[in-house]
């Protein structure tokens, strides 16, 4: 690999898989100024392979499409350079796997993991089809200096309809229907299988995680990570079940760890169906955290393309209402589309606006019948 790829220096090797290497680098800028970036070089792409342009093609459109979404990482630019294709992103100081201590974690941290984490999923689920990322792992989570959790290395990420990538996820935390077509069909409850287990393993801290899973690491014989085939028969063996972390730690709300066992569960009639209804019961949690996000803008994806919001404003029911202006406690829904989230505080929706999370073509209302535009709040466009 050289040591300078288009306008990036190369300074170290952060991480290395089949989907490519991440280099901590430089971006030179204008004016001799310099930008600390993360540069995933992808593997070369020959201009015969037009499969493999497709698929960066693809992964270029998703980031767009979630570009400004909080729990997101932050791209930069993106590019090919003698054939090598590349994305440059904001540089965060470490990935999940680094804060997952040996101890376990404190449960308010959990759900805060598992709120940010699934607002990010709920972006990708949010699309038509919906979006998997099919390969969340805690090295695909980041944190950046603030302690906000991010997103990351959507390559093997598709429409649910698209199956290509069973093959491609990593095993230790991949659904059963993801390893085995015999056991279901991708769905959102794909993701949120992987985010369980993420949760489960920051809850119970690492020393009291493995002793959970004896048929696949050894702990006399020093392995701690099992192999891919121990772990795949763990997840495809339907009847086999951890114990949930309240029965492990009687200190953990019983809540809490009873959102992260539904999550886990093997058979998807079981699992969460979808993100919101996630979110739903982790905003009655006891340790629950401020009102999630609401997912980007919706976009389309057809024929295993992922194409960019289309921006297209909802039917103008119930515009005529009478609506007044705020008066500082009202709750609000947000509709784009056919798409409702809520209620919010007028604070939620300046911050969210400021997030890029909510813009001119949504619409709001009190009640979820009567809506108007985002703009008729007063002072909320300022």
């Amino acid at each position: 690999m050289k040591k300078r790829l288009d306008r990036f220096q190369l300074l170290e090797l952060v991480s290395e898989s089949a989907s490519g290497s991440v280099y901590r680098a430089d971006e030179q800028l204008p004016g001799d100024v310099t930008r600390p970036v993360a540069l995933k070089v992808l593997p070369q792409i020959n201009e015969d392979d037009a499969k493999g342009q497709q698929r960066f093609l693809e992964q270029i459109r998703l980031l767009v499409s979630l570009a400004g979404h909080p729990h997101v990482v932050t791209v930069y630019a993106m590019g090919i350079t003698d054939r090598l294709p590349w994305i440059a992103m904001e540089l965060l100081p470490n990935a999940l796997t680094r804060t997952i201590r040996e101890q376990p974690g404190e449960s308010r941290q959990v759900a805060e993991l598992i709120r940010q984490v699934a607002a990010a999923l709920a972006a990708l689920h949010g699309f038509t089809p919906p979006v998997l990322h099919n390969d969340l792992t805690p090295s695909n989570i980041l944190v950046d200096r603030f302690g906000v959790y991010k997103i990351t290395d959507f390559t093997v990420a598709g429409p649910a309809a698209v199956d290509r990538t069973r093959i491609l996820a990593t095993v230790r935390y991949a659904a059963p229907e993801l390893l085995s077509r015999e056991l279901g069909t991708l769905s959102p409850a794909t993701d949120l299988y992987a985010l369980g287990h993420i949760a489960y393993e920051m809850s119970l801290g690492g020393k009291m995680y493995r002793q959970q899973f004896p048929a696949v690491v050894d702990l006399k014989g020093g392995d701690y990570q099992g192999t891919p085939a121990s772990w795949m028969a763990w997840h495809c063996s339907m009847e086999t079940k951890p114990a949930t972390i309240h029965e492990i730690r009687p200190d953990f709300p019983r809540d809490l760890s009873d959102i992260i066992a539904r999550m886990m569960q093997k058979r998807i009639p079981e699992r969460y169906p979808a993100t919101e209804e996630l979110l739903a019961d982790l905003a009655k949690c006891s340790v629950a955290g401020p009102a999630a996000e609401p997912s980007a803008p919706q976009g389309v994806a057809q024929g295993g393309d992922v194409l960019a919001a289309t921006g297209a404003a909802a039917p103008n029911q119930g515009e005529a209402s009478g609506l007044h202006g705020p008066t500082g406690d009202e709750k609000y829904f947000v509709r784009l589309g056919g798409r409702t989230t809520g209620p919010y505080n007028l604070a939620n929706l300046q911050k969210l606006l400021k997030q890029g999370q909510i813009s001119r073509l949504h619409k709001f209302s009190t009640d979820r019948v009567n809506w108007q535009n985002i703009s008729t709040i007063e002072g909320l466009l300022a």
